[in-house]
């Protein structure tokens, strides 16, 4: 089964040369990727703001086979432009990591790329 690991957590920025330094992990989530949007169960908290570094929210999203990802509230990874609820779509390739910035409210949905 395909997957799409989701790690949130807090950041402290090293310099704009050295890149991000993460902090604790506050949860975790997987997702199954597949021919229909699977989205967070729980949108980013106040309490998982408060358990990082000055408030700065980021997730580590991690996918193990070719997929989409958007960000917000209303979530939608089809989408090829963004409204005030969702990115627009974002490709992620299998067996890559990326850092995406939350904002409370905020969800990660994924769909396998066809």
């Amino acid at each position: 089964m395909a997957n799409a690991s989701i790690e949130i957590g807090g950041v402290v920025f090293a310099g704009t040369i050295n890149g991000p330094i993460y902090g604790k992990c506050v949860r975790q989530e997987t997702l199954s990727v597949g021919d229909t949007t699977t989205t967070m169960t729980d949108a980013i908290s106040a309490t998982d703001q408060d358990h990082t570094y000055q408030g700065s929210i980021f997730a580590r999203l991690a996918v193990d086979v070719d997929a989409y990802y958007a960000v917000g509230s209303t979530l939608d990874p089809t989408k090829t432009d963004f409204d005030a609820n969702s990115s627009a779509r974002r490709f992620l390739g299998a067996g890559s990591e990326i850092p995406v910035a939350m904002y409370l409210g905020d969800k990660i949905a994924v769909i396998a790329a066809s």
